[in-house]
């Protein structure tokens, strides 16, 4: 029968053991600083990207849409078009001299210069960029899905087109006889809708020049024939490269939308704001649907 105790070990055999079974120590020390080693030049490579990062970020020179974006909230067209900066010195003359066909006395060939400059196309934004504008999507009137644009898409319009139709509106008010012939040479006034208008956009291009007023610096000089010291109003501006803005509008606007507005429709379920207060008051002086 075998016994139930075994053979006590000798010194000997311990030391053999413990020989035996050490002797992978050295291997898992080996591995860990490997890991360690790994580990640092990780660490200090991530961390020397980042700081190239930032060193060219600093040093390159920041493009013209990322510093209109300090200085404006978001807008989708900064998203979308990239712009360009330019000097110009303005033509500050009280005379329209050197000629500009924009200070020019009305004409039909006046007329085509600002249509051209002043039109307002509508283009798309989805419900996204709506809510991002700080506005409310349900609000926001939708361009039909038969359109071509998809469920999810919205007209929008550029607010700088707007204020140069305003200041056309307001240049066509300074030509009142020219204009508005049929109210220049009777006791009738001006229609309410009409001079409703005229103050909408005075006061749209008041908020715009006192939102961002011209931080140029006009000098005087001396003039012959002049008590007082004159103005000089030709200061020097940097300006937005407006012809490439005017031709991105063009590319981006809803296609075919003047042909297709005459269709438009308020959809079944649409949300209706209640009608301003002015709206109602003017009431069938100039008919139920006043536009621009």
């Amino acid at each position: 029968m075998r016994s139930g105790y075994g053979a006590v070990q000798s010194d000997e055999d311990v030391v053999s053991i413990s020989k035996d079974t050490d002797h992978s120590c050295p291997s898992i020390a080996a591995n860990s600083k490997r890991n360690l080693e790994l580990a640092a030049i990780f660490a200090s490579g991530l961390l020397f990207g980042i700081l190239l990062t930032v060193t060219i970020q600093y040093l390159s020179p920041p493009t013209t849409n990322w510093l209109l974006q300090q200085t404006n909230t978001w807008t989708p067209l900064l998203d979308r078009h990239t712009l360009t900066l330019h000097d110009i010195f303005v033509n500050g003359s009280i005379f329209n001299d050197p000629y500009s066909i924009y200070r020019d006395a009305p004409s039909p060939e006046v007329d085509a210069a600002w249509s051209a400059i002043s039109t307002v196309r509508p283009f798309p934004i989805t419900s996204s960029e709506v809510l991002h504008l700080g506005k409310d999507p349900t609000q926001a009137v939708r361009i039909p899905e038969p359109w071509g644009y998809g469920p999810d898409m919205h007209f929008a319009e550029l607010d700088s087109q707007h204020l140069l139709h305003c200041l056309n509106t307001v240049r066509k008010y300074a030509h009142h006889n020219y204009y508005f012939a049929e109210y220049s040479n009777s006791t009738e006034t001006l229609p309410r809708m009409l001079a409703v208008h005229r103050d909408h956009c005075i006061g749209m291009l008041l908020e715009a020049l006192t939102c961002r007023p011209s931080m140029n610096v006009v000098t005087f000089e001396w003039m012959e024939t002049q008590r007082f010291p004159f103005p000089d109003f030709g200061v020097r501006r940097k300006c937005v490269d407006y012809g490439g803005l005017l031709e991105w509008q063009k590319g981006a606007e809803v296609k075919g939308w003047e042909e297709k507005a005459e269709g438009l429709k308020r959809p079944e379920g649409a949300r209706v704001m209640p009608a301003l207060k002015g709206l109602l008051e003017v009431g069938e002086e100039m008919g139920r649907n006043v536009g621009r």
